[in-house]
């Protein structure tokens, strides 16, 4: 404050802002003083340094540095440098914005979600959207659910979609196929790496079955070791379909091509097959194709029969005392669950006889006795409603007895 004219002083470079605040007079023999306060009106564009703020929404996604004696920007997402002189604009760097690869899309309408931690408690969080991720988790929905490709062309799934995350593109099914086969490319790398960084033996499991409706063979081939941290695993291999006929030869070369493509032909330990008469000469056939010291002493145990199906050939043999009997039980099972309108005469009657049991009945396999098992199991539960039944359907023949 002071009687001499104030200090001019400016925001900008070559802009002066003046008003006088105040002017105040005393009365007691005093001369006047007029006090005069500078106030400096700053744009509020301008930062400290005197230098205009970057205004452009599409600032926040760039950093700003020098560069060789220039100013260049550096996009946060994809870390590519754009040029950022101030007579270049903005256009450039809206435009790579819209087509950055690296930048995440956020659904302005999913930026708040409620995730439920207890009972009373809810938690807010932030939802980025990804598209890749988003594909990917469509293509593990169907390798685990064995759904058609074909879904994606399905109308209501496609509404389904739209309705949960508008901006998630469903791929065509060709799209989708390609994913799924990346993604099998990508694990069988990783499992590659795996089994040959483990330094230890690997012993191999393998079964052969013919599809039923098809007609065709399939060979599944199963690795198990003990990793280096001494956990164990287990990683299926090979799952192919082997040209008829299905002799010891052409299942020997199936094995011997999986080996050699998964490079385990001097960590086998043992390989366990069922006591088909086919797999006995199959052995042979492999150790002669594998060299001797690559084996364990010399192959002598490299072939391992399987004691589960050892187990299912005593049973089976046994279970030869009562085949009549249940014949006669899985020819009703197989009666009453060939058809929706035999299922619901079925569950009329049970309701009739006041069975509370809510258990199905299930046709067994022959070849496996668990199944067997329980095919009788369930069978038993209903005993009283199969002779009921014979009474309303004059085509239904094979009625278990009270013996069976």
């Amino acid at each position: 404050m002071s009687g001499t004219p104030s200090t001019e002083r400016s925001c900008t470079e070559g802009q002066e802002h003046q008003r006088p605040l105040l002017s105040q007079s005393t009365s007691d023999g005093i001369n006047n003083i007029d006090v005069e306060f500078n106030t400096l009106e700053c744009d509020s564009n301008v930062n400290e340094n005197g230098k205009r703020k970057l205004t452009s929404n599409v600032w926040p996604h760039f950093d700003r540095e020098k560069h060789d004696g220039e100013w260049t920007t550096i996009c946060k997402n994809c870390k590519k440098r754009l040029l950022a002189k101030s007579r270049s604009g903005t256009t450039h760097l809206r435009g790579h914005l819209d087509r950055c690869p690296r930048r995440i899309f956020h659904d302005v309408k999913q930026m708040l979600k409620a995730t439920k931690i207890k009972e009373g408690d809810v938690k807010l969080s932030t939802f980025q959207f990804d598209q890749d991720i988003a594909r990917r988790e469509l293509a593990n929905m169907i390798i685990l659910h064995e759904y058609p490709l074909s879904i994606v062309d399905h109308f209501g799934f496609q509404r389904f979609l739209t309705s949960v995350q508008p901006m998630f593109k469903i791929p065509t099914r060709n799209t989708l196929k390609s994913d799924i086969m990346k993604m099998y490319d990508y694990e069988r790398v990783k499992t590659l790496d795996l089994l040959e960084r483990n330094k230890r033996r690997i012993a191999i499991t393998t079964n052969m079955w013919t599809c039923n409706n098809q007609r065709k063979g399939f060979m599944a081939i199963t690795t198990h070791f003990v990793d280096n941290e001494w956990a164990l695993q287990s990683r299926i291999i090979r799952f192919a379909h082997v040209q008829c006929p299905h002799t010891s030869v052409v299942l020997a070369d199936a094995m011997m091509d999986c080996i050699l493509d998964w490079r385990l032909e001097k960590k086998v330990s043992v390989l366990t097959v069922d006591n088909c008469s086919t797999n006995n000469t199959m052995i042979p056939i492999i150790l002669d194709k594998l060299s001797s010291d690559s084996t364990l002493l010399n192959g002598e145990m490299f072939h391992m029969r399987c004691s589960a199906h050892i187990l299912n050939l005593i049973v089976n043999e046994g279970l030869d005392v009562i085949n009549d009997n249940i014949d006669r039980i899985r020819g009703s099972v197989s009666y009453w669950t060939s058809s929706p309108k035999r299922e619901e005469k079925f569950l009329e009657t049970v309701r009739e006889l006041e069975i509370e049991s809510i258990k199905k009945l299930a046709l067994d396999c022959k070849t496996k006795w668990n199944s067997t098992f329980l095919m009788i199991h369930s069978a038993l539960i209903y005993k009283t409603v199969f002779p009921r039944l014979r009474q309303r359907d004059s085509q239904y023949k094979c009625v278990p007895t009270e013996n069976d």
